[in-house]
């Protein structure tokens, strides 16, 4: 049974739209009965949409979370330096508000990417 309650959010701000409707609660409650809009017009914010098409920086991030989250070994498998993975991320935390060093987050910003690739795959 879908609960409608939690689709019926007012957001405040960017970052506050994208960490609820990226949720995994609000995916699973919402998806289906979601107003696309709410999603085109994330994916349409200048700054996300350049990170969401950067090919490079998705595979950074990718790579990040096949290792666990695990700085360390995300360097060591992408012959990059520890400390431009941390300004990668630090970038990705600048633009969408997500700490994707944090695991709640990088399941967020997973599902965004998840939905990002369902609307424009097609």
């Amino acid at each position: 049974m879908i609960d409608n309650s939690i689709c019926d959010i007012n957001f405040e701000n960017l970052e506050n739209q994208i960490r609820i409707i990226f949720s995994t609660n609000y995916l699973l409650n919402c998806y289906k009965t979601a107003n696309e809009f709410r999603y085109r017009e994330i994916f349409e914010d200048k700054k996300i949409k350049k990170l969401l098409t950067n090919t490079d920086m998705l595979r950074k991030i990718h790579n990040f979370f096949e290792n666990s989250l695990n700085l360390t070994q995300t360097s060591q498998n992408s012959f990059m330096h520890r400390n431009t993975v941390i300004y990668r991320l630090e970038k990705i935390k600048k633009i969408t508000g997500l700490n994707i060093k944090i695991f709640e987050d990088a399941v967020i910003f997973d599902n965004l990417l998840l939905v990002y690739k369902q609307f424009y795959s097609k």
